[in-house]
């Protein structure tokens, strides 16, 4: 298991912000800020959404793109796609005011990418404000409806750069774990995402093909919220299935 160490980092010789090292985790649930790296891939390929000569992806997550992040960069590289990490433990959409859009905003001025992925499993501080000074409460009706708009807002900019979106629908929590008490907030916000109009990539079905969770408990950590490397190694070809054609 690999951590990201930073927060943004580009491959295929175009290393934008960040650290540029892999750094073995020893831990199972990373929560802090860090960043995916490797060694720049030495080739690209011309077979691109954008027709630009190279295929490239952004994905915008936190810990559990952490956590998945080398089996991830194992998968892009396999398949010659250039790609950057937006990945910051312990974050959400609305963290630091919505900081997440701003990051993906820079990303596609710089980096061009033909697909974005958006993973945001359930990470809300409770400090948001609205437009008027409102603070949004945790779990609360205000909370769906500022995310959905951040979601929304991070939709369409990449869509106006030209990229396909996808956005990740997170794996239920684990009954009778640390983060039991997320299983509402992850339903909500997966709601959310199923309601944006664009692709999905569902970890949740990825983990759990019949539906239940009986048995495959050894693709969680003990916190049953965060994946194993089994389970990163599912979501991980699930990404892979769902995004591929769009590299035509």
């Amino acid at each position: 298991m690999f951590v990201l160490a930073i927060a943004v980092v580009a491959v295929g010789g175009r290393v934008a912000q960040g650290s540029t090292d892999l750094v073995a985790s020893t831990s199972a649930a990373p929560t802090s800020a860090t960043t995916v790296s490797a060694e720049a891939s030495s080739t690209t390929t011309v077979a691109d959404e954008n027709d630009d000569g190279a295929k490239r992806v952004v994905v915008v997550g936190d810990s559990l793109v952490v956590g998945a992040g080398q089996e991830l960069i194992d998968t892009f590289e396999a398949n010659d796609v250039d790609y950057r990490f937006i990945a910051v433990g312990g974050t959400g959409l609305l963290t630091d005011q919505g900081v997440r859009l701003t990051e993906l905003q820079t990303a596609l001025e710089e980096f061009h990418p033909d697909v974005v992925i958006i993973e945001s499993c359930c990470n809300y501080d409770g400090t948001y404000t609205l437009a008027d000074g409102t603070v949004v409460p945790a779990d609360s009706e205000l909370l769906w409806d500022a995310w959905a708009a951040q979601a929304q807002r991070m939709v369409s900019v990449a869509e106006a750069h030209a990229a396909e979106v996808y956005v990740v629908i997170t794996p239920r929590p684990l009954n009778d774990s640390w983060f039991t008490g997320l299983t509402n907030r992850v339903a909500h916000f997966n709601a959310i995402y199923r309601s944006l109009g664009v692709s999905l990539i569902d970890w949740d079905a990825a983990l759990y093909p019949d539906g239940s969770t009986a048995g495959l408990e050894y693709l969680r950590n003990a916190d049953g919220l965060h994946l194993t490397d089994a389970g990163d190694d599912l979501v991980a070809a699930a990404t892979w299935t769902a995004i591929a054609g769009a590299f035509r």
